[in-house]
């Protein structure tokens, strides 16, 4: 369900409810099945589904369509997750195909 709804989820709670699950059984059935918080999880497949969406579209609007609701918590996730900014990342990526023309 997350993997396929990402960009729609906007909360944990939302996930439960879909589940028939309370907020706080999911999260901890979630961690002890995957070691990971379900916000974790969802941050990391938001961040690894804008890599694409970087090459044609502008950090603020990768940012919504993968399910943030601010550019600056994208950049954030970003950032913990990719170890540069989205606007780093875009300008390498941009470079390497570049370079490779």
């Amino acid at each position: 369900y997350i993997d396929m709804n990402y960009a729609s989820i906007y909360s944990i709670s939302d996930i439960a409810e879909h589940l028939f699950y309370s907020r706080e059984h999911l999260s901890r059935k979630f961690m002890q099945s995957f070691n990971i918080s379900i916000a974790h999880y969802l941050s990391k497949r938001r961040v690894t589904e804008s890599l694409t969406l970087l090459e044609s579209m502008s950090v603020a609007d990768t940012a919504y369509a993968v399910g943030f609701h601010s550019q600056s918590s994208f950049i954030s996730a970003f950032k913990k997750n990719m170890q540069c900014l989205p606007s780093e990342y875009k300008a390498k990526r941009k470079q390497e195909t570049e370079s490779g023309r």
